[in-house]
């Protein structure tokens, strides 16, 4: 099976052991990057949070979830 080089060796290692537990290697792709990016969107809204306040943490993470290059 031939395996993408330019991603990092953590993703591949999940990749690798969703695929060893039975999942297809496109719906590992599909939930690993969901879960990614859910993540990112949550750790924003944290940072806002800290930052300022819960509006804005909400603010900045709805902008990053919006985001054109974010989403594709």
């Amino acid at each position: 099976m031939p395996v993408e080089t330019g991603s990092g060796p953590l993703w591949q290692y999940l990749l690798a052991l969703g695929i060893y537990l039975g999942a297809t290697p496109i719906l590992m792709v599909k939930l690993l990057g969901l879960a990614c990016g859910l993540g990112t969107v949550y750790l924003v809204y944290l940072a806002g949070r800290n930052f300022a306040n819960p509006a804005w943490g909400g603010a900045a993470a709805l902008m990053i979830a919006g985001s054109t290059p974010f989403v594709w």
